[in-house]
Protein backbone atom coordinates (compact mmCIF):
# COMPACT_ATOMS: atom_id res chain seq x y z
CA UNK A 1 0.00 0.00 0.00
CA UNK A 2 1.55 3.80 -0.83
CA UNK A 3 0.09 7.11 -0.11
CA UNK A 4 0.95 9.85 -2.80
CA UNK A 5 0.72 13.51 -1.51
CA UNK A 6 -0.72 16.12 -4.22
CA UNK A 7 1.74 19.10 -4.54
CA UNK A 8 0.26 22.78 -4.90
CA UNK A 9 -1.04 22.45 -8.26
CA UNK A 10 -3.16 19.29 -7.18
CA UNK A 11 -0.27 17.02 -9.22
CA UNK A 12 0.11 13.72 -7.78
CA UNK A 13 3.88 13.00 -7.03
CA UNK A 14 5.44 10.08 -8.79
CA UNK A 15 7.26 9.54 -5.05
CA UNK A 16 4.91 7.89 -2.05
CA UNK A 17 5.57 9.34 1.24
CA UNK A 18 4.17 6.32 2.96
CA UNK A 19 4.03 2.29 2.25
CA UNK A 20 3.40 -0.72 4.07
CA UNK A 21 2.30 -4.03 3.36
CA UNK A 22 -0.37 -5.83 4.10
CA UNK A 23 -0.48 -9.76 5.20
CA UNK A 24 -2.14 -11.39 3.94
CA UNK A 25 -2.26 -10.18 0.06
CA UNK A 26 -1.35 -12.87 -2.16
CA UNK A 27 0.58 -11.68 -5.28
CA UNK A 28 -0.03 -13.11 -9.00
CA UNK A 29 -3.26 -14.77 -7.69
CA UNK A 30 -7.05 -14.14 -7.91
CA UNK A 31 -7.63 -12.84 -4.93
CA UNK A 32 -7.02 -9.21 -5.13
CA UNK A 33 -7.08 -6.58 -2.65
CA UNK A 34 -9.41 -3.87 -3.17
CA UNK A 35 -9.32 -0.26 -1.21
CA UNK A 36 -11.60 2.35 -0.15
CA UNK A 37 -10.83 5.43 1.23
CA UNK A 38 -12.96 7.63 3.27
CA UNK A 39 -12.55 11.48 2.92
CA UNK A 40 -11.35 11.67 6.37
CA UNK A 41 -8.28 9.64 5.12
CA UNK A 42 -9.35 5.79 6.62
CA UNK A 43 -8.51 3.11 4.28
CA UNK A 44 -10.56 0.07 4.03
CA UNK A 45 -8.62 -2.97 2.32
CA UNK A 46 -9.82 -6.28 1.67
CA UNK A 47 -7.92 -9.28 2.48
CA UNK A 48 -9.53 -12.16 0.57
CA UNK A 49 -7.29 -14.81 1.69
CA UNK A 50 -8.16 -14.07 4.97
CA UNK A 51 -12.14 -13.31 4.37
CA UNK A 52 -11.38 -9.79 6.30
CA UNK A 53 -11.40 -6.11 5.74
CA UNK A 54 -9.34 -4.03 7.68
CA UNK A 55 -9.28 -0.17 8.77
CA UNK A 56 -5.94 1.52 8.56
CA UNK A 57 -4.96 5.20 9.11
CA UNK A 58 -2.76 7.31 6.47
CA UNK A 59 0.24 6.35 8.47
CA UNK A 60 0.33 2.40 7.51
CA UNK A 61 -1.30 1.91 11.39
CA UNK A 62 -4.10 -0.86 11.41
CA UNK A 63 -7.26 0.28 13.40
CA UNK A 64 -9.42 -2.82 12.78
CA UNK A 65 -10.06 -5.51 11.24
CA UNK A 66 -13.04 -7.20 10.43
CA UNK A 67 -14.73 -10.49 8.94
CA UNK A 68 -13.87 -14.47 8.82
CA UNK A 69 -14.48 -16.96 7.13
CA UNK A 70 -18.64 -17.78 7.05
CA UNK A 71 -22.17 -17.05 6.27
CA UNK A 72 -23.38 -14.63 8.68
CA UNK A 73 -23.69 -11.41 8.09
CA UNK A 74 -20.35 -10.42 9.87
CA UNK A 75 -18.53 -13.04 7.63
CA UNK A 76 -16.76 -12.44 4.78
CA UNK A 77 -15.73 -15.09 1.82
CA UNK A 78 -13.46 -13.67 -0.28
CA UNK A 79 -14.18 -10.22 -0.55
CA UNK A 80 -13.15 -8.90 -3.71
CA UNK A 81 -14.82 -4.76 -3.72
CA UNK A 82 -14.85 -2.52 -1.33
CA UNK A 83 -16.14 1.20 -1.20
CA UNK A 84 -17.01 4.14 0.86
CA UNK A 85 -20.18 5.53 0.30
CA UNK A 86 -21.29 8.83 1.24
CA UNK A 87 -22.94 8.55 4.49
CA UNK A 88 -19.60 6.90 5.48
CA UNK A 89 -20.55 3.42 4.99
CA UNK A 90 -18.48 0.39 4.13
CA UNK A 91 -19.74 -1.49 1.18
CA UNK A 92 -17.99 -5.22 0.92
CA UNK A 93 -18.34 -7.32 -2.26
CA UNK A 94 -18.46 -10.40 -0.85
CA UNK A 95 -17.51 -12.43 -3.71
CA UNK A 96 -17.62 -16.79 -3.10
CA UNK A 97 -21.26 -15.38 -1.02
CA UNK A 98 -22.70 -13.86 -4.05
CA UNK A 99 -23.39 -10.68 -2.19
CA UNK A 100 -22.68 -6.95 -1.13
CA UNK A 101 -23.06 -6.59 2.64
CA UNK A 102 -23.29 -2.95 4.38
CA UNK A 103 -21.05 -1.92 7.36
CA UNK A 104 -21.40 0.88 10.08
CA UNK A 105 -17.86 1.00 11.12
CA UNK A 106 -17.64 3.03 14.57
CA UNK A 107 -14.40 5.33 14.80
CA UNK A 108 -11.46 3.89 15.80
CA UNK A 109 -9.29 5.45 17.96
CA UNK A 110 -5.25 4.99 18.24
CA UNK A 111 -4.02 4.34 21.82
CA UNK A 112 -0.95 5.23 23.30
CA UNK A 113 2.73 5.90 22.40
CA UNK A 114 1.14 8.48 19.74
CA UNK A 115 0.56 12.15 18.98
CA UNK A 116 -2.42 12.10 17.37
CA UNK A 117 -5.43 9.97 17.74
CA UNK A 118 -7.57 8.79 15.06
CA UNK A 119 -11.64 9.04 14.53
Amino acid sequence: MQVFPRDMDNRVSPIPIVTWSISGWDPDTYLDPSIGVHPDGIVYASVPARHSVLTANMRGDILLRWGGEGSDMASLNSPAGVAVGPDGAVYVVDRASSRVLRFEVPPVRMSGGGDEEEE
